[in-house]
């Protein structure tokens, strides 16, 4: 078939505002399109209100995170519904920011993306929880376009507030909305990332209501502990009369064995001890879908 002839279907179709796949993109390709990779052809779409300047809508072509290659073997079978909260405020520095979410998309690189038994999200939060980049990805999603999500959570964001349980009442929404999976065969994991101070100390005592409300919904909680910056560890464990881990994540988290400390540098091991975590724990059981 000649472009003219195509051109003539499409005139035909556009009152009906179909979206042509396939065999028809190819053929178009050939006929006016020959420079172009079918590969990079995701559908064609009829617009009527535009007339024939619909167009071609491309692929989706998600950005592998550097250090990660998109044929890299999953070390982890696990079959969870994991949600990372990131901590994005000013108590850290660049390049903790930074780290925090290179060990979100590691740890997530080394689980079994794309065979449909883990479910993951995240989103940063300080102040707030950042909804323009918070992210959910449904079993099924290929491995690198989760992780090229993953790799764009905010990093830093602006208010110099921490407040943890926004961060879990927003990750009940993953854990109790429409995706929700059967909680018997796929395990609720709510998996925090940051210093683990609270700011104002005045809302503190709402991160135990909240993570009480998580846990009795089945969730477990896990935190992974970085450095704050510019000696504040020290500052605020003088302050508080206690250190981050016993002021703060462990009322949250309840067992030590939950929580994981990452000091710069020590990349692998930290997601080492965080993937055996999850792959002692939430393995898939015989009836997993």
């Amino acid at each position: 078939m000649d472009y003219i002839g195509i051109m003539l279907i499409l005139v035909q179709l556009v009152g009906y505002k179909q979206v042509i796949h396939a065999n028809f993109i190819d053929q178009l390709r050939q006929a006016k399109y020959g420079s172009v990779n079918n590969n990079q052809i995701d559908k064609i779409v009829l617009r009527p209100e535009a007339g024939l300047s619909g167009g071609i809508v491309p692929k989706e072509q998600p950005v592998i995170p550097a250090g990660l290659k998109e044929n890299d073997t999953p070390q982890n079978t696990v079959c969870a519904d994991i949600v990372f909260a990131n901590d994005a405020s000013c108590s850290l520095n660049n390049k903790v920011q930074t780290d925090q979410v290179d060990l979100i998309v590691t740890i997530a690189s080394t689980l079994n993306l794309d065979e449909g038994k883990v479910r993951v999200g995240a989103f940063s939060y300080g102040q707030y929880v950042d909804n323009e980049t918070k992210t959910e990805y449904l079993p099924g999603a290929s491995r690198s376009t989760i992780l090229a999500g993953l790799n764009n959570i905010a990093r830093n964001l602006d208010r110099c507030r921490t407040i943890p349980y926004r961060a879990m009442s927003e990750s009940m929404s993953y854990f109790k909305g429409k995706n929700d999976r059967d909680d018997k065969l796929y395990k609720d994991v709510l998996i925090f990332i940051g210093d683990g101070w609270t700011s104002p100390i005045r809302t503190r005592k709402h991160n135990a209501v909240e993570a009480r409300k998580l846990r009795k919904a089945g969730v477990d909680i896990l935190w992974i502990k970085t450095p704050a910056k510019n000696g504040l560890d020290e500052i605020k464990t003088i302050k508080n009369n206690g250190t981050a881990f016993d002021v703060e994540i462990l009322p949250i988290v309840k067992n030590m064995d939950k929580i994981f400390n990452y000091e710069s540098g020590d990349s692998e091991i930290v997601v080492k001890q965080v993937t055996d975590y999850l792959a002692s724990r939430y393995y898939c059981q015989g009836g997993e879908q």
